[in-house]
């Protein structure tokens, strides 16, 4: 009776294991990530998982690939596009077109270190002329001072 009842304990355990399995079920996507106008291939786009922590980035030639479950969505973002959502379903390669995201561009400023959005900026910022910089001074600090904002 003993042996009987550690049989059935051992199958229910392999038959819950098993399932979970099924469910969990781990598989690795692929796809290209082109520019909807153009055709083109879109680099370092990131490829990320809406629902667990794994993220992707495209290489050179707009290619990822991705470890995903069949529930994920995954989502494609890059500066300057509208980002993208996909579901993975069954699928084992996805294809994704991006728009250019007009508003976004024009939010955006390039700074000697990266990019950072208008909003995230706190300061002034001006323009000076070359010309205005040309005086007999040294110090650059100097040549600031004065000068119209």
């Amino acid at each position: 009776m003993k042996r009987l009842s550690i049989g059935c304990y051992l199958a229910l355990l392999l038959m819950h294991y098993s399932s979970t399995a099924v469910y969990a079920q781990e598989k690795t996507v692929t796809g290209i990530v082109k520019d909807l106008k153009t055709g083109n291939p879109l680099p370092s786009v990131t490829v990320s998982s809406k629902s667990r922590n794994v993220k992707s980035v495209t290489d050179e030639g707009g290619g990822f690939s991705i470890v995903a479950v069949p529930k994920d969505t995954l989502e494609f973002t890059l500066v300057g596009y509208q980002p993208i959502l996909k579901a993975v379903g069954n699928l084992s390669v996805i294809e994704v077109s991006m728009v250019v995201d007009d508003k976004s561009i024009e939010e955006v400023t390039v700074v000697a270190f990266g990019t950072q959005k208008k909003s995230s900026i706190v300061g002034a910022i001006t323009t000076v002329n070359t010309k205005d910089l040309q005086i007999p001074s040294s110090n650059l600090t100097t040549a600031f001072a004065g000068l119209p904002v």
